[in-house]
């Protein structure tokens, strides 16, 4: 359960990410660099990717 949920703020991540570099919003793009570094902490306590 948690893994589907984590996957699918991964998809949503990399959508708001590839939007963000072609709106100017600021908001999307604090919003990216957001679920971006949560993913990257879950990296690195060893959860894995998803």
């Amino acid at each position: 359960m948690v893994n589907a949920f984590q996957a699918g703020h991964q998809l949503k991540a990399e959508g708001l990410l590839r939007r963000s570099r072609r709106a100017s919003s600021k908001a999307q793009d604090v919003w990216a660099r957001m679920i971006a570094a949560t993913r990257l902490r879950c990296l690195r306590s060893g959860q894995g990717y998803f």
